[in-house]
């Protein structure tokens, strides 16, 4: 495993032996990560393996496929990854995601008798720097399963080292959470436990809560001071389950806005949407503003 700094151009494919070492993907359990490997093919160009397993915790299959937001999960390690080991990026430092998308097909991501590796071209286009590092970054990502590109998507994100973060979240004016609210129904939402369910019942039937479980050992990898992005990703994915049944959100594109606390009611909303297929526009509004907006695509997953 090489060090995680700047390296020279390599032209070799990366490997999918061991995984790349946690801190560079912000992940505490080494099961959650997904990458294995990385080299610099250009200055602002990376290509990066990573690896899916045959059964994931959380990520579970769908209609014979991998479930298409690991996807997502790949681009925003791969963005951290790059930033980190391409760009000198210190760790510790907090990536605020300003927008996540990602765009697969379907049959590319059909699941066989062993894990998934997939090879990222990982192009960096950095829109702020400072002090010669990225303040402001936008990665765009292709993935490709032996050669051939089955998906593809984009983060868009800020950097903020450890003492700028501190002085915009001080600890001590993050307000406790509310007392989560029963989960719907877990087949509702195409889930088998209702420890893995993001949605409760809106009191006023005007669509769905926002459950934020910290104690949930995958969407709350590591302690955070708001909702992690990755469940607002599968709340727009569950909500789409809710408004169409059994779907296959193959496509995804979100817009984070603003932080969404753990402390007031984040009310999640989903309407169709016109639409290259199957459309829907989810959001999450706390504090009577958007807080996140997801386009979903979907396909019927059976």
């Amino acid at each position: 495993m090489r060090t995680p700094t700047r390296e020279a151009v390599r032209s070799e494919e990366p490997g999918f032996s061991q995984t790349v070492p946690r801190a560079l993907v912000h992940r505490a359990a080494i099961s959650e990560v997904l990458l294995t490997d990385w080299l610099r093919t250009d200055r602002d160009e990376f290509t990066v393996a990573a690896q899916w397993p045959r059964a994931h915790a959380y990520h579970t299959p769908v209609g014979g496929c991998h479930d298409p937001l690991l996807a997502a999960e790949t681009v925003r390690q791969a963005s951290m990854l790059v930033s980190h080991a391409g760009y000198d990026v210190p760790l510790g430092s907090a990536f605020l995601t300003r927008s996540l998308s990602y765009l697969v097909e379907p049959d590319g991501l059909r699941q066989d008798d062993r894990p998934l590796n997939l090879v990222a071209r990982v192009s960096c286009r950095p829109l702020k720097l400072r002090a010669g590092r990225p303040r402001e970054m936008r990665t765009d990502v292709t993935l490709y399963r032996d050669g051939e590109a089955v998906g593809s998507g984009h983060a868009e994100f800020t950097v903020v080292e450890p003492a700028a973060y501190a002085r915009l979240r001080p600890a001590d004016r993050i307000a406790p959470a509310d007392p989560l609210a029963p989960p719907v129904a877990p087949g509702s939402v195409g889930r088998h436990r209702a420890a893995d369910v993001v949605l409760a019942e809106h009191p006023a039937g005007e669509g769905w809560l926002l459950r934020a479980d910290q104690s949930h050992p995958v969407l709350f990898d590591h302690p955070v001071d708001h909702v992690p992005g990755a469940l607002l990703l599968e709340a727009a994915r569950q909500a789409a389950v809710l408004a169409l049944g059994p779907v296959l959100p193959y496509g995804m594109h979100t817009v984070f806005h603003h932080y969404v606390e753990f402390a007031g009611a984040a009310v999640v909303s989903a309407e169709p949407e016109p639409a290259d297929g199957l459309g829907l526009r989810v959001q999450v509004v706390q504090a009577g503003r958007v807080a996140a907006l997801s386009r979903v695509l979907v396909r019927a997953s059976g």
